[in-house]
């Protein structure tokens, strides 16, 4: 019988995700290393699933942030150089695009934040209720609570760099 419950849930896990504003890919990356969630955040915005995309790339820079602030020794030009990196050629068309309609960023990351603290992730379940963490969430919702009052002001600067609003 409790074999059966877990199936049914595992079955369940993506329509659930799907109906607290994620994509079904936010449950198939869990306990994977965040830049999975960058490599699919990418494939996602190419194919044209650009909601979805820059929610996954939140959500896995949400875990990358943790996973790095948990960890302040680290060598720099190991896996805080490929965060930049990624963050850079992964985020820039996906926050290009995003930040054209500054309702829907706001939106989206408060599902990203709603998502993340409804489903802790395994693989960073160590650092999850760390203060390092708690404070790159607090970082986050910073960005997300500052987007209603900056709203005009995000469209000014886009129109000023040739950016599209929507």
């Amino acid at each position: 019988m409790r074999a059966g419950l877990l199936a049914a849930a595992l079955a369940l896990a993506p329509l659930m995700a799907q109906a607290q504003g994620a994509p079904p890919e936010a449950t198939q990356l869990q306990g994977q290393y965040p830049s999975s969630y960058y490599k699919t955040a990418s494939q996602l915005f190419s194919q044209g699933r650009k909601e979805d995309a820059v929610f996954l790339f939140y959500l896995g820079q949400l875990h990358w942030r943790c996973l790095l602030a948990a960890d302040p020794g680290i060598d720099p030009t190991g896996d805080p150089a490929l965060f930049g990196s990624l963050s850079e050629v992964v985020g820039r068309p996906l926050n290009e695009w995003a930040f054209g309609d500054p309702d829907m960023m706001h939106r989206l990351l408060g599902e990203v934040l709603s998502y993340d603290a409804a489903h802790p992730d395994p693989y960073r379940m160590t650092h999850a209720d760390s203060p390092e963490c708690a404070q790159v969430r607090r970082g986050l919702e910073g960005l997300r609570d500052g987007i209603p009052a900056q709203a005009e002001a995000i469209r000014r600067e886009r129109t000023r760099n040739g950016l599209p609003n929507r």
